[in-house]
């Protein structure tokens, strides 16, 4: 979709200004794991000088941590995942010995496929 809209903006040189703009997508399909529909935000200045142009690659989602659940879009989702590294052991801080590493002081940390 491109905006059929035109904002004209002009600031002198060496000036600064702040403005705002909005926009809406209407008909948005939601980002998800499954099906990442993605939108692209195309922002372009130009003067005598040349063109700047900027762009941006998002998804449109709603993100909820609701009683010990975790939301997407409306639906519970479970997270999976391992924390691991140096200096993240409470016994032994940084000062692990290398069995930690092989897993054999917190086995339950060992991801399975």
């Amino acid at each position: 979709m491109i905006s059929p809209d035109t904002t004209r903006l002009t600031i002198k040189s060496g000036a600064s200004q702040m403005s705002k703009f909005e926009a809406t997508l209407p008909k948005a399909k939601l980002w998800h794991f499954d099906h990442p529909n993605l939108y692209r935000l195309v922002f372009s200045i130009a003067g005598g000088q040349g063109t700047h142009r900027l762009m941006v690659t998002f998804g449109v989602r709603k993100l909820e941590a609701r009683g010990n659940g975790f939301y997407l879009n409306g639906e519970r989702v479970r997270l999976m995942g391992v924390e691991r590294m140096a200096g993240s052991n409470p016994e032994f801080g940084m000062a692990e010995p290398s069995r930690c590493n092989r897993g054999l002081v917190y086995p339950e940390a060992n991801a399975r496929a």
